[in-house]
């Protein structure tokens, strides 16, 4: 069984859109037949927003999905959908927001702020994995919250072991600050990019971004162009 999300943009309002989602039931079999369009939430972030922290190529929303497959679950079939919105329209303030269905996304669990920073700074790219020995769900992003200029950012994580219902206390994760700024090189400026990466498995997940504060040192064009970074956290 797949299931996936598209954004659909409102005309005539600035950076609004709908997330709409299909599900194939009959995931990768013969069938490969897409279902109806089903309505999930409104965002204030859309196709081309641009935020301080990302001016140039800009963000989307970011819509990531992820079942809970574990046979040790109870929550087994569970659908979560992790993507951004902003709390106010072109305010820069965006937040990542998670939400679950049990029903193939037929309905949906309100949203959850997941970040708990007390800022009106920007949350952007999400990205999401479950481990499937247990349930848990582990969400990363990029946080500009300690950015006076809110156009810096570090990467920030959280988990739910709750099955979506609540989220841990947020920590961070790199140890140093990157800035997109000229970071793609003379003529290249693609910013932070579209996507971080995170798996989670056997209560360790494993996130991987682009970094440029040579935090780690090693990079020879030092706190300029992006390396890939990557760290494990360890869930107790």
């Amino acid at each position: 069984m797949l299931a996936k999300t598209y954004p659909y943009y409102l005309a005539n309002q600035p950076q609004t859109s709908k997330i709409m989602l299909d599900v194939d039931a009959d995931g990768l079999g013969t069938g490969k037949t897409w279902g109806a369009d089903r309505y999930v939430a409104d965002t204030n972030v859309g196709g081309f927003d641009k935020i301080p922290a990302q001016p140039n190529r800009s963000i989307d929303a970011n819509v990531g999905l992820a079942f809970d497959r574990s046979a040790n679950s109870s929550t087994r079939g569970r659908l979560y959908m992790v993507y951004t919105d902003e709390n106010g329209n072109e305010s820069n303030d965006t937040n990542v927001m998670l939400r679950y269905s049990d029903n193939l996304g037929t309905s949906w669990s309100s949203p959850l702020k997941v970040n708990d920073d007390a800022t009106n700074r920007s949350q952007f790219l999400p990205a999401m994995a479950v481990d499937q020995s247990n349930g848990n769900v582990a969400i990363v992003w990029r946080d500009a919250r300690n950015s006076s200029g809110n156009n810096t950012a570090e990467l920030w994580g959280t988990v739910s072991t709750t099955h979506g219902t609540s989220v841990r206390p947020n920590v961070k994760i790199s140890s140093g600050v990157s800035n997109q700024a000229a970071a793609g090189g003379v003529g290249v400026d693609y910013d932070f990019g579209d996507y971080q990466g995170v798996a989670f498995a056997n209560g360790k997940f494993v996130a991987v971004w682009a970094d440029n504060s040579n935090s780690v040192g090693g990079n020879p064009n030092g706190a300029s162009l992006f390396d890939l970074y990557t760290a494990v956290v360890t869930v107790s």
